[in-house]
């Protein structure tokens, strides 16, 4: 499939914003150095304006008015911290076209992971919609990151080993891809799929009632344990991106823009998550999300801050897995004159080991997922998902 660029423009804000250097937490400076990319699919619905890439770039300048930091620039300031330069510079729109046959067409987005979260660029992105079907800007954003400084000097109370470096990245602190070696995938769980994983938590006189996400994620660990034929003395680490925007106290301003994701880790032996029923594994990430309340996230604040020249790459090979639920970040919402999407999701999964858990776009109860592993991984992985043990029939 041939992509060819059709136009490239330097959308500014539509009138003039503050200009001043935003200042960025430890959690905005910690994040990945990479743009986070998702893809949106829009199904033609008759309109005239269908796609009309002048009225999406209208909305995008007036978007960038109250959404500002999207239109600046990184730069290092005076005390050599990373800051964002907020200046009007403007928001790079590129409309493309492909010599494919495609049932829809897609929208991409890509946001530079310092500037917000996945909480964030669905918030600014939902507006933008509204803007392109003449809607105001209905929940504005909350600008401050200040809110999430650090103590002076830091003071972390937890040894934060969901942040350790890890041991698996080449000398230059890279995780290398070898995409040559990978493929990425998707399923879906039906509602009633899930709740055949449900019923099978209670095994053993479970009393616990768990969550679908830890739920779900349990039974990606275990077939991602087996798929890999792990030994059964080997670690395995699910590490789970949790949001802290609810748990931290006092909660932060809604719209508050910016990164609020902090990880924890599930920990235990291959053998383990293998062997024991579903709750088990279920219950090592309950465990792990009851611990992230506010006290724990204000000392990985502190612990980040004093760890800030030593950003922690953590690989996902081998044995360990990432799972990120987009499941409460209305990635359907985004409607800019022509509907709901029919799909959204992210546009690459990077790493082998990485999971997405994402909603249905027409709110049926299922859940879809999308994970990238070694090709001969993921054959067995395909045939353990969907095995006639954990469900009624395979899909």
């Amino acid at each position: 499939m041939k992509v060819v660029v059709i136009e490239s423009t330097m959308v500014r804000p539509a009138e003039a914003t503050q200009a001043k250097n935003l200042w960025l937490s430890s959690l905005d400076l910690m994040a990945p150095s990479i743009h986070a990319q998702q893809v949106y699919f829009y199904r033609p619905n008759g309109a005239l304006n269908f796609f009309d890439t002048e009225v999406m770039k209208d909305a995008l300048s007036k978007a960038l008015v109250a959404f500002y930091p999207l239109g600046g620039r990184l730069k290092q300031g005076k005390d050599g911290r990373i800051e964002i330069d907020c200046q009007g510079q403007g928001a790079l729109f590129v409309e493309a076209e492909c010599d494919g046959i495609l049932d829809d067409f897609c929208n991409s987005l890509q946001m530079w992971w310092s500037f917000a979260n996945g909480t964030s660029a669905m918030h600014f992105t939902n507006m933008w919609s509204n803007i392109c079907r003449g809607l105001d800007i209905t929940s504005p954003p909350f600008m401050d990151r200040t809110l999430l400084r650090a103590h002076d000097p830091p003071q972390p109370v937890f040894n934060h080993i969901e942040y350790h470096q890890d041991q698996k990245v080449n000398s230059l602190g890279q995780v290398p891809l070898d995409e040559t070696n990978t493929v990425c995938k998707m399923f879906k769980v039906t509602r009633k799929q899930l709740n055949v994983l449900k019923a099978k938590s209670k095994e053993d006189r479970n009393t616990i009632r768990y969550s679908t996400f830890e739920i779900l994620a349990s039974h990606v660990w275990k077939c991602v344990c087996k798929s890999r034929r792990l030994r059964e003395d080997v670690g395995t680490k699910a590490y789970i991106l949790t949001n802290g925007r609810a748990r931290l106290q006092p909660q932060l301003p809604p719209g508050y823009f910016g990164n609020v994701n902090f990880i924890t880790s599930a920990i235990a032996t291959a053998g383990e998550i293998q062997s024991q029923p579903i709750w088990y594994a279920a219950s090592k990430i309950h465990d792990a999300l009851v611990t992230m309340n506010n006290d724990y996230l204000k000392s990985a604040l502190d612990y980040l801050e004093q760890h800030l020249d030593q950003k922690p790459i953590v690989s996902y090979k081998y044995t360990n897995i990432r799972i990120v639920s987009w499941g409460r970040l209305g990635i359907h919402d985004a409607d800019f004159g022509w509907g709901r999407p029919v799909f959204m999701g992210p546009l690459r999964v990077r790493y082998e080991g990485m999971c997405f858990v994402l909603p249905s776009p027409i709110d049926d109860g299922s859940l879809s997922i999308i994970i990238r592993l070694e090709v001969e991984q993921m054959m067995l992985f395909s045939n353990l998902f969907y095995t006639i043990k954990m469900f009624e029939s395979p899909m």
